[in-house]
């Protein structure tokens, strides 16, 4: 093979590895987003179950680095009427 024929093999390898990067990446974001959102219902839930065990909406907001506003959301999302 010639040399621009090598140069081109080699070319179209380092492409193709490039969009099979792109692809583990895509991935790698998609799996991150999952965790991330999961980790935010797990949040939201641990949160809901210390409120109806006497927790405090300030001491929740502090803890949870939300607002008490959003910390109030939260929980009228899960049924209960903050305070």
């Amino acid at each position: 093979m010639d040399r621009v024929g090598e140069a081109f093999a080699r070319f179209q390898a380092a492409q193709a590895g490039i969009d099979r990067a792109k692809e583990r990446a895509a991935q790698v974001v998609a799996d991150a987003r999952a965790a991330a959102e999961q980790a935010r219902l797990d949040l939201a839930a641990a949160i809901a179950s210390e409120y109806g065990n006497g927790a405090r909406v300030s001491d929740l907001a502090r803890r949870s680095n939300y607002t008490r506003e959003h910390v109030r959301r939260i929980l009228r999302a899960a049924g209960y009427e903050a305070e």
